[in-house]
C-alpha cells in the first residue's frame, strides 16, 4: 500500500495536574496549569491560522464541569497500583478541589478544542492510567476506557485515537482499545532512548540521551512511515516539542533545526513525521513557545506546497491507512 505524499501529525497530551501530580507539588506547577488556559486558545488560533490538524489526547476527568460531575463518571473498578502514590482517585474527595478548579478540569477548553477546524479530540483516557504499573490489571484499564468514552460522548465526542500516559504503551491492551471503537494510538519507536528504562540508572541515562538528541544527532534516523495490518494502528510519535526553557536558551537555534531538518527529510522521503507536547509545557512561557511552534508549522506549511506534506490528524491518518 502507498501512503503518498507522507504526514505531519500534531498530537498533544491534555492532562492538567492528573498528569502531574505524582511527580511535583500543585504550588510548584500551578503557573504552568494556570497558563494553560492561556496558551490553548491561543495554540488554537495558530491552528487554524497555518491549517494545522491536531489532536487532543483528554484525560476524561479534564472534560468534567466540576468535582460533582468527574466523581459521577468515575469507575468502580480502579487501577490497585503497588504504588498508591500513582492512583489519582483520593484528589476527588479534596475539600479544595473546585477551589483550584483551574488545576484540574477544563471544560469551555475541551468545548472550544471541539468547535475549531480540524481538531481532534482523542482520549488520554479517563485517570491518566499507567498500563506498565505493577498492580493495575486489564479489567481495570477497561473500565477507565468505558469511564474515558462515557463522559466524551457527554459533549457530543466519540473517540477514536488513544495516547498512553507516559506513553507506557501495553500491547496486551490493544484489543481492549479496538473493541471500544479506538483505531489509532499513539506508539513508541524501538529505539534504545526512547524505551522504558531497567533500573534507575538506566533511566536516567535514557533521559540524557534523548535530551542530548534533541540538539544533536544521537538517536539515529526519525522518519517512518505508519504500518497498516491490525487496529489500533500504531502512529509512533517522532518528537517530543521541548519548552523554551531558559537554562538552554542558547541551544534553542540548534533545536529549531534539527526539528527542522526531521521535517524536511520525512516529507522528501514521503513519511510521516508525529510532533507531541503537552499543553502545560507552554504554560509558564505561552509567548516564547508559540512563537516556536509558528516558526515549525511555517516550515511544515511550506513543505505542504513543495512535496504535498498533508497535516493529518491521528484519526485522520489511521483512516487514511486503512482504507
Amino acid at each position: 500500500m502507498t501512503l503518498g505524499a507522507g504526514s505531519f501529525v500534531v498530537s498533544l497530551d491534555f492532562e492538567l495536574y492528573w498528569g502531574m501530580r505524582d511527580v511535583v507539588s500543585l504550588e510548584d506547577y500551578r503557573a504552568h496549569l494556570e497558563g494553560v488556559h492561556e496558551a490553548v486558545p491561543r495554540m488554537l488560533d495558530v491552528f487554524e491560522r497555518f491549517g494545522t490538524h491536531a489532536t487532543w489526547a483528554t484525560v476524561g476527568l479534564v472534560f468534567a464541569e466540576n468535582q460533582e460531575e468527574a466523581r459521577a463518571f468515575a469507575p468502580s473498578l480502579r487501577p490497585d497500583y503497588d504504588d498508591a502514590r500513582l492512583s489519582p482517585y483520593d484528589d476527588l474527595d479534596r475539600a479544595d478541589l473546585d477551589r483550584n478548579a483551574a488545576c484540574y478540569f477544563a471544560p469551555d477548553l475541551v468545548r472550544r478544542i471541539a468547535q475549531t477546524p480540524h481538531q481532534e479530540l482523542a482520549t488520554h483516557t479517563f485517570a491518566h492510567f499507567y498500563c506498565d504499573e505493577p498492580g493495575q490489571d486489564e479489567a481495570q484499564f477497561e473500565a477507565d476506557i468505558d469511564a474515558a468514552v462515557a463522559i466524551a460522548r457527554t459533549r457530543g465526542v466519540e473517540p477514536t485515537s488513544l495516547v498512553f500516559p507516559r506513553n507506557q504503551v501495553n500491547d496486551l491492551y490493544l484489543p481492549v482499545l479496538a473493541r471500544k471503537g479506538i483505531t489509532s494510538y499513539r506508539g513508541v519507536p524501538r529505539r534504545w532512548a526512547l524505551q522504558r528504562g531497567a533500573s534507575g540508572l538506566d533511566t536516567l541515562a535514557r533521559r540524557g540521551v534523548r535530551l542530548a538528541d534533541n540538539y544533536l544527532r544521537l538517536a539515529g534516523p526519525r522518519t517512518q512511515k505508519p504500518e497498516a495490518g491490525r487496529v489500533p494502528v500504531d502512529l509512533p510519535g517522532t518528537r517530543f516539542l521541548r519548552p523554551v526553557a531558559p537554562r538552554f536558551r542558547k541551544l534553542e537555534r540548534a533545536k529549531e533545526a534539527r526539528i527542522r531538518g526531521e521535517m524536511t527529510a520525512a516529507a522528501e522521503a514521503g513519511h510521516t513525521y508525529h510532533l507531541w507536547w503537552h499543553p502545560h509545557n507552554f504554560g509558564a512561557a505561552p509567548g516564547e513557545n508559540l512563537a516556536m511552534l509558528e516558526r515549525l508549522l511555517e516550515h511544515a506549511r511550506r513543505l505542504s506546497y513543495s512535496h504535498g506534506w498533508q497535516s493529518r490528524t491521528m484519526a485522520e491518518l489511521a483512516q487514511h491507512v486503512l482504507r
